[in-house]
This record gives structure tokens, sequence and C-alpha cells, in this order.
């Protein structure tokens, strides 16, 4: 469903209101490419957001065994051991050569870091 005019969008409830306009009203419009899923904005045209893109699960399980296979209980970068993250965070596999893009699975183009430090880096991927 689009609304009328501007295609891939629909409308959406914000739980705050706009800083604008005041209104809680706005689109919800997906964009194919870019490091985005979409964008958020008010009826106004005030921009409130990014659409993540959703979390790919399809790894195979060469993947999934890096981290136990490699990943010697520590991050890579911030060297904090897995007994010591915050709660919700884990150790995860960070491809060097991105998976999606042809990046293989093997260990040297693996690096075994938290999820903060994971989020850090893909966040400097994205807008550096």
């Amino acid at each position: 469903m689009s609304v009328e005019g501007i295609p891939n969008s629909e409308f959406f409830d914000f739980t705050e209101p706009c800083p604008q306009c005041n209104k809680r009203l706005g689109l919800r419009i997906l964009e194919p490419s870019g490091p985005h899923a979409g964008r958020y904005v008010c009826i106004c045209g005030h921009f409130r957001g990014w659409v993540a893109r959703p979390a790919s699960r399809n790894r195979p399980a060469a993947h999934r065994d890096l981290v136990a296979k490699h990943g010697n209980g520590r991050c890579q970068l911030c060297d904090r051991h897995v007994d010591d993250l915050p709660p919700g965070q884990v150790l995860e596999a960070h491809h060097v050569n991105e998976y999606a893009r042809g990046g293989p699975p093997t260990a040297e183009n693996v690096w075994i870091i938290c999820t903060a430090c994971h989020r850090l880096i893909e966040w400097v991927r994205s807008y550096i």
C-alpha cells in the first residue's frame, strides 16, 4: 500500500509528537538502496528517523561456529571478556569484507567482537 503520490510509503503513528508541528501522524517511506531500509517523516515533512534494515539470520553454520572456534572469549577490539559484557551483549563475528558482498566466512576475514564494537564498526561503515 502506498500513500497517493509517494511510492513505497504508508502512514505511521509516532509515539512522540513532531517537534515542528506537534502532530503524531507521519509516513514510513521504504527505499531499496542505501544503508537504511527507508525513512520516517512527519506529515509536515520533518525528518523523524531511519527505518533500519532487518538483520539477516540466514548465515551458514560456519559463521556461527567462528565465534566458538576463534573467539578466545574476548572482544578483539576492546578486549572485554564475554563474562564482563553488559546484559544483551555477546561476542559476534564481524566480516571485514562483508558476507553480503561476497566476503568468505573464514577466520582470515572475521573479527570476533562484542555487540557494542560491532555496532560502532557498522555505523562507521555506513556513515563515514
